[in-house]
């Protein structure tokens, strides 16, 4: 696979591009879901709407074979769908971070913008 090479021009449209092709939040988790399920996640979920623990996607990652059980790992998903000028607070991170106590694996999935001017 060859990287491609993008210009701070052309970095900010495609993030601004991105950004605006998904109309809601829940535009955005249900585009991560198809996302995850292609990158070999299994029994993935977005959840309800509200009540759902601050989590908003759920999935598994099956182990090999015999070890289904022995390797299995659950994970809890949240997404932001910021603008490309706003930025996740630090409070937002430790807040998905306490959530975490009983899954072995979370993560935050973000569309952010991380080119910074100088």
């Amino acid at each position: 696979m060859n990287n491609i090479e993008l210009g701070a021009e052309e970095l900010s449209k495609l993030l601004n591009d991105f950004y605006s092709y998904f109309e809601t939040g829940y535009d955005f988790e249900n585009f991560l879901k198809l996302y995850l399920e292609k990158i070999g996640l299994d029994e993935v979920y977005v959840t309800q709407k509200s009540r759902d623990g601050g989590y908003d996607l759920t999935a598994k990652r099956y182990g090999v074979e015999d070890f289904d059980d022995a390797d299995e790992i659950d994970y809890r998903i949240q997404a932001k769908r910021n603008s490309p000028i706003s930025s996740i607070s630090v409070t937002k991170i430790r807040e998905l971070k306490g959530r975490c106590f009983l899954v072995k694996k979370a993560f935050l999935l973000l569309r952010q913008n991380s080119h910074k001017k100088q």
